[in-house]
């Protein structure tokens, strides 16, 4: 992952800038929906003659123009205009603290959908290569917000928000492990028909992955069956060291608990 300054100078010496700020505020949400910026937050600032973004990227070509949906392309030819500038885009460096490759396969045979509270990257990575996957590499999907990612980013955020409260051990803490761990929860209903559509559009299985919290002991653990047909899922290697468990008719991965006695 790089941070990234994306500028652009103003030298219409009238434009408003007042619906300047309110047309970079559509820009900087567009490209965050679109997936051509990680996190929630993406700030950015007027210095001197500069409107600057601050942003979080997967690759240094994420904000290339090939990667704008209709509405990154709408917002980001309005600023030029508004600007009479094109923008420009400067590389500061990579995230020190987001460490994972990003993925490089042409045909992935499979992916995984999961995240956590902690990271910024995309909620999608690569069966084969356990790169990220940049949201925009995928098809969009058949829902009212065309052109976006809109239930992908629903669902992410729902769940880091029960990640959150799972994490902070008080309020709600049950009620978030029961939705991240339970295959028919709310979260994991939603979670698991993002992973049917997209496997709709790429063609190849997308798995959904359930997180395990189980005061029991690993052998406990090892027993259980995949918790929607009852079927073996323990697999005799864990996949990419991390998923102990995966049941390919329900698309379902999951990992020896950390809570074991």
């Amino acid at each position: 992952m790089f941070i990234q300054e994306i500028s652009i100078e103003i030298k219409n010496p009238h434009v408003d800038r007042a619906k300047l700020i309110d047309k970079m505020e559509e820009f900087v949400g567009a490209a965050s929906k679109n997936g051509q910026t990680q996190g929630e937050v993406a700030p950015f600032y007027l210095h001197e003659n500069r409107l600057i973004l601050l942003a979080c990227v997967l690759e240094k070509s994420s904000f290339s123009r090939k990667n704008d949906n209709i509405y990154v392309k709408r917002a980001r030819s309005e600023l030029e205009k508004m600007c009479q500038a094109r923008f420009q885009v400067k590389t500061l460096g990579k995230d020190a603290s987001q460490t994972k490759h990003i993925c490089r396969c042409r045909k992935p045979a499979s992916y995984i959908l999961w995240t956590n509270f902690l990271t910024l990257l995309s909620p999608l990575d690569c069966g084969d290569c356990w790169g990220n996957v940049p949201l925009y590499r995928i098809p969009k999907l058949p829902e009212p917000g065309e052109q976006e990612y809109f239930s992908i980013g629903s669902w992410e955020c729902a769940y880091q928000s029960c990640d959150h409260l799972q994490m902070l051990c008080g309020f709600g803490e049950r009620w978030g492990t029961r939705q991240m761990q339970n295959h028919d929860s709310g979260l994991s209903k939603d979670g698991r028909e993002v992973c049917r559509n997209i496997e709709k559009m790429v063609g190849v299985p997308v798995y959904y992955y359930l997180y395990n919290y189980r005061c029991i002991t690993r052998e406990q653990d090892k027993q259980r069956k995949c918790p929607e047909c009852g079927g073996d899922w323990l697999l005799e290697e864990p996949w990419h060291s991390v998923f102990d468990f995966r049941c390919e008719p329900c698309r379902l991965v999951s990992s020896i608990t950390c809570n074991f006695r």
